[in-house]
């Protein structure tokens, strides 16, 4: 989800969904006749809410010329600004099922969770699936865990999502969090956020075949991360999406008749995953 294409992908998908299942029957009215062809030739929430501020604007003008009787100049502004309230609402809803599509995503590594499976302009990144035994190897090729810095971050991160549950600001939380401990804890954490940026680029070179985009390829078996960190501006956030990604395929339960190519081990060409 390092790509915006992705969600914003979902987030159409998502708002199609919402629009299909409350639309309302039209009713004939010259308000709803306004509307429904607002909604056709404007692309973006935005725009909708941008075309309607605008013609509200300039509504009592327009009813005065098109509208007979106060009553129904007055039912037109109202439904006018009804309509631009009902807006706000869509894209709220669109947006929550987005955020709740993109966490499955995140958490399964599914595609077919996402309500739009190949997002036109997404980046997809191709991944070969490494086996516990690979990602162990990866582990022992950064050295050993902090482990007291892995308790306290995680202590933080309960902290934060306590927070948000709540409906409190997660970060905050978890910077309050932050400023409780000792510098020596904090030093703590530090070295095992810098173990987990270690093992995030040392599990994407092992597991990257191809990032489509990217003229990069494979050299003995380990992708060029240097490289790709010189020539993407997102690399980070594109390197530790894939490893997070690339660990949970590897994980996958071998009795779970999963496609062949997402098991770990094997030596085809792997899942695809929209970055």
């Amino acid at each position: 989800m390092s790509d915006p294409a992705v969600w914003q992908a979902q987030l159409v998908a998502a708002r199609t969904e919402v629009d299909q299942e409350l639309e309302k029957a039209e009713t004939g009215e010259f308000m709803e006749k306004v509307i429904a062809l607002l909604r056709t030739t404007t692309k973006t929430h935005i725009e909708m809410i941008d075309s309607l501020a605008a013609l509200k604007g300039s509504a009592l003008e327009l009813f005065e010329n098109l509208l007979v009787g106060d009553e129904a100049k007055s039912l037109a502004l109202e439904k006018l600004t009804e309509s631009m309230k009902d807006e706000d609402t869509r894209t709220a809803l669109a947006f929550a099922r987005t955020h709740g599509v993109v966490q499955a995503y995140r958490e399964t590594s599914d595609p077919s969770v996402l309500m739009d499976q190949n997002p036109a302009d997404a980046t997809w990144i191709e991944i070969k699936p490494l086996s516990r035994s690979d990602i162990r190897n990866a582990e022992r090729a950064v050295g050993p865990r902090p482990s007291l810095g892995a308790v306290l971050a995680s202590k933080g991160l309960d902290a934060a999502r306590r927070a948000s549950r709540r409906g409190e600001d997660g970060p905050e939380a978890y910077a309050r969090y932050m400023a409780d401990l000792t510098e020596g804890e904090q030093r703590e954490i530090y070295s095992f956020e810098d173990w987990n940026e270690a093992l995030d680029i040392e599990v994407f070179s092992r597991s990257v075949v191809k990032v489509g985009g990217f003229d990069l390829e494979p050299d003995s078996g380990m992708f060029p991360v240097a490289k790709f960190r010189d020539q993407c501006a997102d690399a980070e956030s594109v390197i530790s999406e894939t490893a997070r990604h690339s660990r949970q395929i590897g994980a996958l339960d071998p009795k779970v008749g999963w496609p062949s190519s997402w098991r770990s081990g094997t030596s085809e060409l792997s899942e695809g995953v929209a970055a």
